[in-house]
């Protein structure tokens, strides 16, 4: 999820695991622990190759056998460090190993899809029930902590407050699993009665909030895309229809490049030649404008494998947005959420 986020869950655990000792400070270091895995985008600093990036976001540092190896570590220099403390090797450990592992764990609830299992698989886990921001899910865990940093560390209500957060972080996540099993037996129904017949069905929460949800229905050589919203149960559902054309990747000279989008893509994939030029849409998020049906401009984000010399290197390519686009965004989202028609623009 956000970095904020991933803040908030790691101060909360510094908080349960460090905060009669440290008192404020088991937050600050808690949020420090919760954001490190995070650090790995210093890897674009040293590799322009785009591929490469997509490889190496949410991979080693991301892996629960790795972070154990760290916490490690970590857990030996803290002793070292505070010897005053009087936190043992293992309070230490929990410390760094929680702080790192829930990090990840939060990140396999989304859609981007997380290398938990390194190096033993590089399987991309996404549970894709929660958006990588949601600030219902964030806004009062954050508040429940910041009341708990005006509490002395050594009164009962401090923990309070931080089990609180946690409980809310917890039941809210049980919340869009529930949601995630409502709108996917919907889908499912409609699918069957527009006579659409499917080999596999994905569900994912738009951006912001738990309500309005994206399928991502596949066939060998069609994609199909629609959005229902818990708000409005009788809103009409509309299947955008998207030809995939999968032999273009087959054919195309830079197999590396393909392998690794394919692999990112989950199989909610979708090409397109333009001239000499491939566009690979990874589409597993759903659609970006709910105002349009062109993949361009629905789903925003994609890549591009042009000539250049003699090769044929991906490139990824965003929308170039504005303050008006922005407030055109905002506006569609919220009615999409409502169970209203975008009017296209």
């Amino acid at each position: 999820m956000d970095s904020i986020s991933q803040a908030v869950l790691g101060a909360c655990v510094g908080e349960l695991i460090l905060g009669k000792k440290w008192g404020n400070k088991a937050q600050l270091w808690g949020a420090i622990a919760g954001t490190i895995p995070d650090l790995d985008v210093l890897a674009n600093l040293f590799t322009h190759d785009e591929i490469l990036r997509l490889q190496i976001h949410r991979s080693w540092t991301h892996a629960a056998f790795i972070q154990a190896l760290f916490a490690w570590g970590f857990a030996k220099l803290s002793v070292r460090w505070s010897q005053k403390t009087e936190i043992s090797f293992n309070r230490w450990y929990a410390f760094w190993f929680l702080g790192f592992f829930t990090h990840a764990i939060l990140d396999c609830f989304t859609t981007y899809g997380t290398q938990l299992l390194l190096p033993f698989s590089n399987v991309l886990i996404g549970f894709n029930n929660i958006a990588v921001a949601d600030p219902f899910w964030t806004l009062p865990f954050m508040l429940l902590l910041l009341v708990s940093l005006f509490i002395r560390k050594t009164n009962p209500w401090r923990l309070r407050f931080a089990w609180s957060g946690m409980a809310w972080a917890l039941i809210y996540m049980a919340w869009t699993f529930s949601n995630k099993w409502e709108v996917h037996q919907r889908f499912h129904k409609e699918l069957s009665q527009q006579n659409i017949i499917v080999d596999e069905i994905s569900t994912t929460p738009s951006i912001l909030n738990n309500w309005l949800w994206s399928c991502i229905a596949t066939t060998a050589d069609t994609l199909y895309v629609a959005e229902t919203t818990l708000l409005n149960k009788n809103a009409p559902i509309h299947f955008s229809r998207y030809p995939r054309n999968l032999q273009l990747l087959s054919e195309h000279p830079n197999q590396h490049d393909i392998d690794v989008l394919n692999w990112f893509g989950q199989g909610k994939t979708i090409a397109e030649m333009r001239s000499d030029t491939l566009r690979f849409f990874a589409v597993k998020w759903g659609r970006f404008s709910y105002a349009h049906e062109d993949a361009e401009r629905a789903f925003g984000i994609y890549w591009i494998l042009a000539k250049d010399g003699q090769s044929f290197p991906a490139h990824q390519m965003q929308p170039r947005l504005n303050g008006s686009d922005f407030g055109k965004l905002w506006t569609d989202l919220k009615s999409r959420v409502r169970g209203e028609k975008v009017a296209e623009n």
